[in-house]
């Protein structure tokens, strides 16, 4: 993991800090699986809020039937369309 550089408080300027402290740089996403994230970005985005313009059946549970899901002519935010991801994606997230 990358580090960025460490940053000194001023306690001059209401900082109050006098030791370094050190930031972590972490990478956006999954470990580099964009796949994954993009789908789950979707899926999100439809059970939050396009469920009832797509016409899908959402249980009063709020769950909907990964196969209707998987009918839908979506492409996730990586141009993936969503019937070509699998259950076991769906699974993952």
């Amino acid at each position: 993991m990358m580090q960025s550089p460490p940053i000194q408080f001023d306690k001059s300027r209401g900082g109050g800090y006098e030791r370094e402290r050190t930031i972590e740089w972490r990478p956006q996403g999954r470990g580099g699986n964009d796949k994954i994230d993009a789908l789950g970005r979707l899926l999100t985005r439809i059970l939050r809020h396009m469920a009832t313009e797509l016409s899908l059946t959402m249980s009063g549970d709020g769950f909907i039937n990964v196969e209707d899901l998987l009918k839908l002519h979506l492409k996730t935010s990586a141009k993936i369309q969503l019937k070509s991801h699998t259950v076991d994606e769906m699974e993952r997230l």
